[in-house]
Formats: structure tokens, C-alpha cells, sequence
């Protein structure tokens, strides 16, 4: 995971600026700081889970992993919530109909 989203942000900084909107960009680098920010906060829980650091990182993954679920409305997988949403009202549509 932390390879997958370290390529991915290294991908976007590498990409055309004028392909989305500044604000776009911005959450698209977030949502992936945060999913490196958890793939890595969880690996060093596993690696220091018997260190007295761990009740210190399992509080500070739980945070990471609520702003990550917390930001999820605000970029581009909100569009998976409305594209079901749009789907179900069309079968709905279409059994009416008939």
C-alpha cells in the first residue's frame, strides 16, 4: 500500500497540471498522504506492538484512519455513493414503466 500510493503521489506530481482544478488536485493528494499515512502508521503499530510507544500509535493510526474516512465525501469516490444511486433510480424507473 505505501509503495502503491508513494508511486501514485510521485504520478501526480509528474502529471499535467491543467487536467483539474487546483482544489481537486489538493484533495486527490491528500486522500493519498492519508492512505500512505495509514498504510504506514499501521505497519509501525505491527512492528511496536509489544514497545511501550504502542498505546501512542494505535491512537495516532485510529486519527489517521478517521480523517481518512472523514475526507472520503469531499473527492473523487463520493462519485461511486452517486453513480449507485443513479443506477437504482434508472432500474426503479424502468420496472415502473412496465
Amino acid at each position: 500500500l505505501m509503495a502503491g500510493t508513494g508511486g501514485l503521489l510521485w504520478l501526480k506530481a509528474q502529471s499535467d497540471r491543467t487536467a483539474t482544478t487546483p482544489d481537486m488536485r489538493r484533495m486527490d493528494v491528500i486522500f493519498l498522504a492519508l492512505l500512505f499515512a495509514t498504510a504506514l502508521s499501521g505497519l509501525l503499530l505491527l512492528l511496536l506492538r509489544d514497545s511501550p510507544a504502542m498505546p501512542a500509535l494505535l491512537v495516532m493510526h485510529l486519527a489517521v484512519v478517521a480523517a481518512l474516512f472523514l475526507t472520503l465525501p469531499y473527492g473523487k469516490f463520493v462519485h461511486a455513493v452517486f453513480r449507485s444511486a443513479a443506477l437504482l433510480r434508472n432500474a426503479t424507473e424502468q420496472i415502473h414503466r412496465a
